[in-house]
């Protein structure tokens, strides 16, 4: 289990507008030599895509976003807890991780910074 916390100074939940999950793919194929190929999951815990915008009210908040970006989680090495999420997952607990494919971008506003982010959601054994 990640042992690293979404930092209470951030915001606690994504925007709802544009938020999506996405299941990723959980199946292995196999061509056998004769007959139809062979499909089987992959593991046990399916992981899921989010991709989702959250503010930061400010340039120092959002600096310190990529200081948790680049220092806490090793650029994205190492998972993290965020609990306020799971209520997306029917309250089942996920650890996350910032997508490595681009995990992030900031556009500036009139006041504020909106950062759109993407993270691999990995299912928390019960």
């Amino acid at each position: 289990m990640a042992t690293i916390d979404w930092p209470a100074a951030f915001p606690r939940l994504p925007l709802q507008e544009g938020f999506s999950v996405t299941p990723v793919s959980n199946l292995y194929y196999n061509q056998t030599d004769t007959g139809p190929g062979k499909t089987r999951r992959k593991q046990s815990a399916v992981v899921k895509d989010l991709s989702f915008q959250i503010r930061f009210i400010d340039r120092a908040q959002l600096n310190d976003f990529w200081a948790f970006y680049e220092e806490t989680t090793y650029s994205g090495a190492l998972k993290f807890n965020w609990p306020e999420l799971a209520q997306y997952f029917s309250n089942k607990a996920h650890e996350y991780q910032l997508d490595p494919q681009g995990p992030f971008t900031e556009t500036a506003q009139s006041q504020y910074f909106i950062g759109q982010i993407k993270l691999k959601a990995w299912p928390i054994p019960s």
